[in-house]
């Protein structure tokens, strides 16, 4: 099922996290390769919070995730420019990859 979120209040911000769970990992060991991993994760996934409120305090902003089963299975972002939308972030959870569920994305969000 579509959803698509216009405020960070209205997402739940722990399966978000888990959406992007690898992206973190690799930004995590990235970032903070002195720590262990996990406060990698731990700071990675702040540094994300934390870029996403500033995000969504801009306009035309628009957070859709595809929900299976009561879990965010894929969640896009996008940024509307004069000419269209800006694919900011397109990202499956890992256990859901495969089965279409960015595609679903990509195909049924509109505004």
């Amino acid at each position: 099922m579509l959803k698509i979120f216009n405020r960070l209040a209205d997402v739940d911000i722990r399966q978000l996290m888990d959406v992007y769970a690898e992206s973190i990992r690799i930004a995590g060991e990235r970032d903070y390769p002195d720590k262990s991993e996990n406060l990698q994760i731990l700071f990675a996934e702040q540094d994300l919070f934390h870029y996403l409120q500033r995000y969504y305090n801009s306009q035309g902003i628009i957070l859709a995730v595809w929900e299976l089963e009561g879990r965010y299975a894929a969640a896009l972002r996008l940024e509307r420019y004069s000419d269209g939308y800006l694919i900011t972030a397109l990202e499956t959870r890992l256990e859901a990859r495969g089965r279409g569920f960015a595609k679903a994305l990509l195909l049924n969000t509109r505004e």
